[in-house]
């Protein structure tokens, strides 16, 4: 990616301009300003205290947008703008919003019905709805209880809605292909469903617009991702999209997370994985009860039959009685306490049938050993088989394919970046060279 070390991460923020190189214009000391976008893919990202930045990547903060919507300026409310020209659903249309709890689908869904676009949120949990409602939703579907594509459908008053944004993806994408119209579009920007989604196949193929033969249109999927949108745009683009996005933080359309929300959403989250670990924890207690329903089966075999028999020709019955382990889990079956028997002394074979028996296990015995001294030098080198990366993560993937281009720079553990220190800042301040603006971030 071309990225210089010590790299510094970070793609929001906000800074005052502390000075300003030969020849910037539009913005001075003093003044507040954000990036468009910070370029943490170069190592010169917003987690630092001081940075130098071109001035024609800047964007002024108004007056009525406060410091803490400033440094949420880029990630989330410029996706917003963007996800809505991507999807093209003209005002008074039908738009679906995935995990429509999210920050982001909150700022989506005030943004969308400022512009008169209906919006129909899809949730997991049914407590999400009246949050969801007073963020600007038009109506909300719970995709655990409701089949999303029917209610959509009747929402719409079966004509469907004409576009999704979903951020799930996984088989919640197949639903949404069969809640649009002919023509629609589901907009992918996120996997929380996993790096696979599922089409609606009839759908993209076929779509019963009416009238006629009525086969004609289509569903259509594709991928949004914020950088190569932008980079798309022209220069003059660019720019009425981040004018557009501030102007909506400034008069209160978006409305950026706090603090309180941000531990609120934390509290959601938590709770939804609990109750998604009771949903597993039941569906193994009920497998475990399946198990033992097949094994008390009247003394049965494991396939329904007659009771194995041992190899030495002594048929002997033993009930089982299933174990339980704590968590409920079915554990391997052991045979009821019996009474002891008397040991039965093996059937006399005759000499030569004894020799015959013993060779092939002689035989056996010699290939296992050799088998053994073969793998030993492997694993005293410590060698170990190379590891596969599954189909979609690898180059020309799937994750590649939907978002139009590379991976981005990502950093795994930002604590372990080196930061830049004060000294190397303020040298590389009298080395800048013309356009560049130093930025106090901290």
């Amino acid at each position: 990616m071309g990225t210089d070390l010590p790299a510094v991460p970070g793609f929001d923020g906000m800074g005052v301009v502390e000075a300003v190189g030969a020849g910037v214009t539009g913005v001075s000391p003093g003044q507040r300003v954000t990036a468009r976008p910070w370029p943490a893919d170069e190592g010169n990202g917003s987690w630092q205290r001081y940075c130098t930045l071109k001035a024609e990547r800047l964007v002024p903060v108004p007056d009525a947008v406060s410091d803490e919507a400033a440094a949420q300026f880029y990630i989330n409310p410029v996706t917003v703008v963007g996800l809505l020209e991507a999807s093209a659903v003209p005002k008074g249309g039908y738009l679906i919003v995935t995990a429509a709890g999210s920050t982001l689908s909150k700022m989506l869904l005030s943004t969308a019905k400022a512009e008169g676009i209906k919006t129909i949120g899809v949730v997991r949990r049914q407590e999400q709805a009246e949050e969801v409602l007073a963020a600007g939703a038009t109506a909300v579907v719970c995709s655990s209880t409701e089949d999303v594509a029917a209610r959509v459908k009747e929402l719409t008053d079966g004509a469907g809605a004409h576009a999704a944004v979903d951020s799930v993806a996984g088989d919640l994408s197949e639903a949404l292909g069969s809640a649009l119209r002919p023509g629609g579009c589901v907009v992918i920007y996120g996997l929380m469903g996993g790096t696979t989604f599922k089409g609606a196949a009839l759908a993209c193929l076929f779509n019963q617009a009416g009238g006629g033969w009525g086969w004609r249109f289509w569903v259509s999927y594709k991928g949004f991702w914020l950088e190569p949108w932008l980079k798309s745009l022209s220069k003059e683009g660019q720019r009425a999209v981040m004018d557009k996005t501030m102007a909506a933080l400034a008069d209160g359309t978006m409305q950026p997370v706090t603090e309180q929300q941000q531990q609120q959403q934390q509290q959601e989250q938590q709770k939804e994985q609990q109750q998604q670990q009771q949903e597993q924890q039941a569906q193994q207690q009920n497998a475990a009860g399946d198990g033992q329903q097949q094994n008390g089966n009247g003394g049965q075999g494991p396939q329904g039959g007659a009771p194995q028999q041992p190899a030495s020709g002594h048929a002997q019955a033993h009930p089982l009685e299933p174990t339980q382990l704590p968590d409920g889990e079915a554990q391997q079956q052991r045979p009821a306490p019996q009474p002891p028997q008397p040991p039965q002394p093996p059937p006399l074979q005759p000499p030569q049938q004894q020799q015959e028996q013993q060779q092939p296990q002689q035989q056996q015995h010699h290939h296992q050993q050799q088998q053994q001294q073969q793998q030993q030098p492997q694993q005293s080198q410590g060698q170990q088989p190379p590891q596969q990366l599954p189909p979609e993560e690898q180059p020309g993937g799937l994750l590649d394919q939907l978002l139009g281009c590379e991976a981005n720079f990502c950093f795994e553990n930002p604590t372990a970046a080196l930061f830049r220190d004060m000294p190397a800042v303020e040298e590389s301040l009298k080395e800048a060279r013309g356009g560049k603006v130093l930025l106090r971030l901290g």
